[in-house]
């Protein structure tokens, strides 16, 4: 029996400049994955931080 669980919080700011914008974004990502019953859970977990300028 496989099961997954996932989960993820995302923040992103975008602050306008006359013609253009700013972005700042945050991300975080939690995952489980059961493989079988008798073995352990995979634990998959990342952050990612981004900052862009738009044109």
């Amino acid at each position: 029996m496989k099961k997954l669980i996932l989960s993820a919080i995302l923040i992103l700011i975008k602050i306008p400049l006359l013609k253009h914008e700013f972005l700042v974004r945050t991300e975080y990502k939690y995952g489980i994955n059961s493989v079988y019953h008798d073995m352990d859970s995979i634990y998959n977990r990342y952050y990612r931080f981004s900052i862009g300028y738009k044109l």
